[in-house]
């Protein structure tokens, strides 16, 4: 169903722009779902990004862009959770915060400095930057408890969560899904594990050392087909990151063929987010003595081990499916 295209929009859904990372590319995929069931909806460049140049890998979603400031003053503005606070100010418009994310969010800032390892840093002023960010991630909390007009829609299981808990809110699920890259056919499958730099790098590099007779391939500055292609070739798929939602390399990974295996964090530490077999999760710690041992034998047997995540291939499979009923049930036919 194709909304009419003089009609003013009554969705925006604020974004990014020029970002190609998960979280923008799930907002495309709000948008397109809910303009495929006849809603008005946009994309809505956040002002210090409207000048960027879109990506062009979001391109076949077909979503058109309002500025801010155009946007109809009765429309509803869903604010990805980085912008969170925004969703706050006063506004004639209905306020939604999708909560793509926990740990990137400022109302809980202070969690991901400590995961990452940046709590000894210090701001200008002098003062620890995560007493800082912690000051401002409880105030922010605190103004979202108070806050009853926000709709919230979660992207995880954890976060919906954490929200429950730290904030007192609840909401609609509003997951995403995965899209393949197209790719030849793969080559002969290597004996290599591949990983996200930017997803426990550290610890990684740290496990690598102990195996010098293991590939470790880092996954970084590829375009799409580059990472589809380097994950058909590869053995394992390692993520040793936070899981600050659904990520989507491990879901991309699996459809790649890779055997997953996750540190059982955020959102990967439960069983409906990432509905991976035990064996597969990893407790994060200085010790790698039972990974260096799993990531060994899913080298030297990968197919039986990839069977055993065929279940898991046939959830992600789902998710797109599962994405439109969500959307659907959250904003109507």
């Amino acid at each position: 169903m194709s909304p009419d295209p003089t009609a003013t929009p009554t969705i925006g859904a604020l974004y990014h722009k020029g970002l190609r990372t998960g979280g923008p590319e799930a907002i495309h995929q709000l948008v397109r779902a809910l303009r495929d069931l006849g809603h008005d909806a946009v994309l809505v460049p956040h002002p210090d990004t409207a000048q960027a140049s879109p990506v062009a890998e979001f391109a076949h979603y077909q979503c058109p862009e309002v500025q801010l400031a155009d946007l109809d003053t009765e429309a509803e503005l869903i604010f990805p959770e980085i912008y969170a606070q925004l969703a706050l100010e006063p506004s004639s418009r209905r306020h939604a915060i999708w909560w793509l994310s926990i740990d990137n969010s400022p109302a809980f800032a202070s969690v991901r400095g400590w995961l990452e390892g940046r709590h000894g840093e210090v701001s200008a002023g002098g003062l620890p930057r995560a007493l800082v960010r912690d000051v401002r991630a409880r105030r922010l909390r605190r103004r979202l408890r108070a806050d009853s007009r926000v709709q919230h829609y979660f992207q995880s299981e954890y976060a919906r969560r954490v929200i429950a808990n730290r904030v007192g809110a609840g909401g609609s699920m509003l997951t995403d899904y995965v899209a393949q890259a197209p790719v030849p056919a793969p080559p002969e499958r290597a004996s290599t594990v591949a990983y996200n730099p930017r997803k426990g790098g550290r610890f990684v590099a740290r496990l690598a050392r102990r195996m010098p007779d293991v590939t470790f391939v880092p996954l970084e500055n590829m375009t799409p087909v580059e990472m589809a292609t380097t994950l058909s070739a590869s053995t394992i798929y390692l993520d040793a990151g936070h899981h600050p939602g659904r990520d989507r390399i491990p879901r991309e990974a699996r459809l790649a063929g890779c055997v997953i295996i996750v540190a059982r964090r955020g959102s990967a530490a439960n069983d409906t987010d990432v509905p991976l077999p035990q064996q597969y999760k990893f407790s994060y710690g200085r010790k790698t003595d039972e990974l260096r041992v799993l990531i060994r034998d899913c080298l030297s047997r990968p197919a039986v081990h990839a069977a055993r995540q065929d279940s898991y291939t046939s959830v992600i499979r789902a998710q797109r499916g599962a994405f439109q009923d969500e959307v659907r049930k959250a904003f109507g036919p």
